[in-house]
C-alpha cells in the first residue's frame, strides 16, 4: 500500500487542487467542524473526517495538530485501509500525538504526502489518532491539510471523499469566563454514577524547584454500564517534565520520559474502577510561585467518546527538608570509587534472538506472548533471558519496552515489532529520530 497517491491517480490530486483554490479564492472554504456524528453514511463504507486542533490557527515556527477519525458501521469486512494527509510545501511531519495510532506511520522530518497504514483493518470503529506538523519559519496566509482515506473489500480500492482543513495564520482567541458565570465544579468520586470521574493528588500540593514531584491521578466509576475506553490528558507547567511511573495500575500507552507540554495516557484494556497511578515530574531549578497543573479523563461506554470533569491541581512553592540522618546528593547517585558504568550493546534488537537482523515468526510469537501476558521479567536460562512469569527486573529492560519502560508491552510497542517483522531487516540507528532506535529494512 506504499504511496496511495499513485494508486488514486493524478487526476483526483490536480481536481482536488483545483478545488481548494477555488474555494479560498471565493472565500467559501472554511474550517470543517466535526460532524454531528462521524459515523453517518459509514455503513456503505469508509468515512474520514478530520478537526484542526489550535482552532485552526498556525504560527511559523510554530506546529500544528491534526485529529483524524475514521469509521465504518458496515457489515462487510474491510481487508486493506489506510490514510493519506497532504502537507502544505515546507510543512514536515513532527510526531503522532496520541489515540488509536496506526502500525505505519510517517517518519519524522517527512514531507508532502503523509501515509497512515493498518497492517491489519480493526474491526472496531470508530477510531481516531493525532499527530503534530511542523510550519516553517515566515509562513503567512491560509493554509490547506487535507486527505483521504483507502480501504478495500474483496475487491478493487475504493476512497473516501477528500477532507479539506484549513489553517489561518495567528493566534487562537482566548474565550474568557464572564464575571459571574458558571465555574465547573470541583467532583469526587460519590460524583461517579453517570460517568468517570478524575481526581488529582500532589502531597500538601506543593512543588520543590529541582526536585521531582509525585502526582497520583484517580479514576473513580459506580455506574453500571461498562467503561471500554479510558484514557488521560494531562498539561504540566511549562518546562516540567515526565519522568516516567512510581506505582499503581500505570497505563500501557505513555508518554516518552522527557516529555513536556501535554501528556496522553491510555489504557488498552480498562481496569476495574477505581483505577490510580502515580506518575513522576521533573521540576526545573528557577521555578517560583504558583504552578498549575490540570487534564481530563477520557472515556467511552459502546457510543461516543466522552470528556470527565477537569481537574485542576494548584501547586505552591516549598523548601526541602532532609529527614534526620539523610546525606545530601546532588544529582544522580554517584558510582563507587573504581566502578565504571555499564555500557548496554543495543545493536541487537532483544526479540532477534538468532542475531541475523531479521524478525521471524518464532521471534515475533514470543513477543506477543508477553504481550498477551502480565508482563515480563528477568530470567537466565530462557531463549531470550525474559520470562512472563518472572518478577526479577534486575537486568537490562527488553528493547521491544520503551514506551515508557514499564515491563510490559503496550499495543503500541507490539505494533512496532510488527513494522520489523514486515520489513524483512532492520538495523540499529541510535542517531535517527526513531521511537526505539532501530530502522527497517537491512543496512546498505
Amino acid at each position: 500500500m506504499k504511496n496511495f497517491s499513485a494508486q488514486l491517480g493524478s487526476m483526483k490530486k490536480f481536481t482536488t487542487k483545483l478545488a481548494i483554490a477555488a474555494g479560498l479564492a471565493c472565500g467559501l472554504l472554511t474550517a470543517p467542524a466535526m460532524a454531528a456524528n462521524e459515523c453517518d453514511g459509514a455503513d456503505a463504507g469508509v468515512v474520514l473526517t478530520q478537526v484542526a486542533g489550535n482552532q485552526g490557527y498556525y504560527q511559523g515556527g510554530g506546529t500544528i495538530s491534526l485529529t483524524v477519525t475514521v469509521c465504518y458501521t458496515g457489515q462487510e469486512e474491510l481487508t486493506q485501509l489506510g490514510v493519506a494527509e497532504f502537507l502544505p510545501d515546507g510543512w514536515s511531519f513532527s510526531h503522532m500525538d496520541g489515540g488509536a495510532v496506526p502500525p505505519v506511520v510517517p517518519q519524522p522530518g517527512q514531507t508532502g504526502e503523509l501515509d497512515f497504514v493498518w497492517i491489519y483493518p480493526p474491526s472496531e470503529f470508530p477510531l481516531s489518532f493525532s499527530f503534530v506538523a511542523n510550519v516553517p519559519e515566515g509562513e503567512t496566509g491560509q493554509k490547506i491539510l487535507g486527505g483521504y482515506g483507502i480501504y478495500g473489500f474483496d475487491g478493487p480500492q475504493e476512497f473516501t471523499d477528500f477532507q479539506a482543513t484549513l489553517y489561518t495564520e495567528g493566534v487562537a482567541p482566548v474565550i474568557e469566563e464572564e464575571e459571574g458565570e458558571y465555574e465547573e465544579p470541583v467532583l469526587t468520586c460519590e460524583d461517579a454514577t453517570d460517568g468517570v470521574v478524575m481526581v488529582r493528588d500532589v502531597e500538601d500540593n506543593l512543588y520543590v524547584p529541582g526536585h521531582r514531584v509525585a502526582v497520583t491521578v484517580s479514576f473513580c466509576y459506580t455506574g453500571e454500564d461498562e467503561v471500554l475506553v479510558l484514557g488521560l490528558e494531562e498539561t504540566l507547567p511549562e518546562g516540567w517534565s515526565f519522568v516516567g511511573f512510581s506505582g499503581g495500575q500505570a497505563p500501557p500507552i505513555a508518554p516518552a520520559a522527557g516529555a513536556e507540554g501535554t501528556l496522553n495516557f491510555a489504557y488498552i484494556f480498562t481496569p476495574s474502577f477505581p483505577v490510580s497511578f502515580t506518575y513522576l515530574a521533573d521540576v526545573p531549578l528557577g521555578t517560583t510561585g504558583t504552578q498549575l497543573i490540570e487534564g481530563n479523563g477520557i472515556y467511552a461506554f459502546d457510543g461516543p467518546m466522552y470528556d470527565s470533569n477537569v481537574a485542576r491541581t494548584e501547586l505552591e512553592e516549598g523548601v526541602y527538608e532532609e529527614e534526620e540522618g539523610e546525606e545530601e546528593v546532588e544529582g544522580e547517585q554517584e558510582e563507587e570509587e573504581g566502578e565504571e558504568e555499564e555500557t548496554v550493546d543495543r545493536s541487537r534488537h532483544t526479540a532477534d534472538q538468532d542475531g541475523n537482523n531479521n524478525i521471524d515468526l518464532s521471534e515475533m510469537l514470543r513477543v506477543i506472548q508477553f504481550y498477551n501476558s502480565e508482563g515480563l521479567g528477568c530470567a537466565q536460562g530462557t531463549e531470550d533471558g525474559f520470562d512472563p512469569s518472572a518478577d526479577n527486573f534486575d537486568c537490562v529492560t527488553h528493547a521491544i519496552d520503551y514506551a515508557p519502560q514499564d515491563w510490559f508491552v503496550s499495543l503500541s510497542e507490539l505494533l512496532r515489532l510488527v513494522q520489523l517483522y514486515n520489513s524483512n531487516g532492520y538495523h540499529y540507528c541510535p542517531d535517527s529520530l526513531t521511537e526505539d532506535g532501530y530502522c527497517p529494512g537491512l543496512a546498505s
